[in-house]
């Protein structure tokens, strides 16, 4: 069902219900609507994409307060298409740095500093210590991963498409963020001006690249993965920079570069806009391996739904429902299921109304969407 024909559906159902129930319910179904609607199998698999040629190409944001987070989450879709020629031997390509603050790599040689080629590596100051993160998970040549991670005071983790894979304690108070001096960058090293020399150039494709003002939940992140980020999304104020990269720009090298909050747009220098319609995942085809679980109907709903999903083989489905802050509130199934298309049923069993995750997973996968419980 498409998003017109939705919003007439409820429009039409609402007139018929008294005046309270009918806010009520078109105000969830509006939330429900924007936040649930997929872009594709996953939120990069549309749209544009920037190209880095791994020379001298680069995003130039620069500084400005609202970058300085104490709390943070960092996520990008990142396709890189090599670790060597035509990269200079810097040891790494940078996906974005804000340097002296936040910053996320991928090691391109199996020497420095203990790292294997292809591990991605997160960092931050906190309280004048450098502290980081490197992955045990390697991100393959020619195919989207998705890279996320969060600081929250206690800890650093690190997200490889969707699932915690290192993480380290740090006991701080707040991150170093005091510095107007560090600009911030995307495609290669910290730079402090457009004009200066550039290091650890990227090489390969960026996109939906973000920079939040709080730790996001695991749960929050999968939504990202899935759905990408919208002004309905919960933690929209908290986002201080999204760069979509979806300008209409294809074969453009130079232009402004539009940050979706509208606070802290860059200039492109040299990466070109292509059309991204590259549809792997860490080596997993999307379309003939992967589950697909679709949005439940009806939604949003008062006592009970359906959940639709669809497996390329037989396997053991685990079906969860979250609540916003990550937490387990009840299980739907956990069963077999054979190939092919089927759908359960979930009775919201008391749970008060409100937004919720549901969660599948099923031979080391996991997807999740939202849902709306109403009155």
């Amino acid at each position: 069902m498409q998003k017109d024909n939705m919003l007439l559906f409820f429009s039409i159902q609402a007139s018929t219900m008294n005046t309270p129930f009918k806010v009520t319910l078109c105000f969830f179904a509006a939330i429900a609507i924007l936040l649930t609607l997929p872009s594709g199998a996953y939120s990069q698999d549309f749209g544009n994409a920037l190209e880095f040629d791994g020379l001298d190409d680069f995003v130039f944001i620069g500084n400005d307060t609202i970058l300085q987070v104490d709390q943070f989450t960092l996520t990008a879709w990142v396709h890189p298409y090599s670790y060597s020629e035509p990269l200079p031997d810097e040891q790494r390509m940078e996906i974005l740095e804000k340097a002296g603050e936040y910053w996320m790599n991928i090691s391109t040689t199996d020497a420095g500093y203990q790292r294997d080629m292809g591990e991605v590596r997160v960092g931050g100051i906190f309280e004048g210590q450098w502290h980081f993160l490197d992955s045990e998970f390697v991100v393959p040549l020619n195919q989207w991963t998705h890279v996320a991670c969060t600081y929250d005071y206690d800890s650093l983790k690190l997200f490889i498409n969707g699932e915690l894979d290192v993480s380290k304690a740090i006991p701080e108070n707040h991150t170093d963020q005091n510095s107007s001096d560090n600009m911030l960058a995307l495609g290669c090293k910290n730079v402090s001006g457009p004009f200066d020399p550039i290091e650890a150039q990227f090489h390969g494709m960026l996109d939906e690249i973000s920079i939040w003002d709080t730790a996001l939940s695991v749960l929050d992140i999968r939504a990202l993965k899935n759905n990408g980020i919208g002004h309905s999304d919960p933690h929209w104020l908290e986002l201080v920079a999204y760069y979509k990269f979806d300008e209409a720009n294809i074969g453009s090298n130079s232009g402004d570069v539009q940050d979706e909050k509208g606070l802290n747009p860059g200039t492109n220098y040299g990466a070109y806009w292509v059309s991204n319609s590259t549809t792997s995942i860490s080596g997993k085809d999307l379309f003939t391996q992967l589950p697909i679980l679709q949005q439940n109907y009806p939604n949003p709903f008062r006592e009970l739904t359906h959940i639709p999903f669809s497996l390329t083989q037989a396997g053991s489905v685990q079906i969860d429902i979250y609540d916003t802050g990550g937490r387990l509130v009840q299980n739907v199934v956990k069963a077999q299921f054979d190939q092919g298309d089927h759908v359960v049923q979930w009775n919201r069993s008391g749970l008060p109304e409100g937004i919720y995750f549901y969660e599948l997973k099923t031979g080391g996968i996991t997807e999740s969407r939202i849902c709306t419980i109403t009155k």
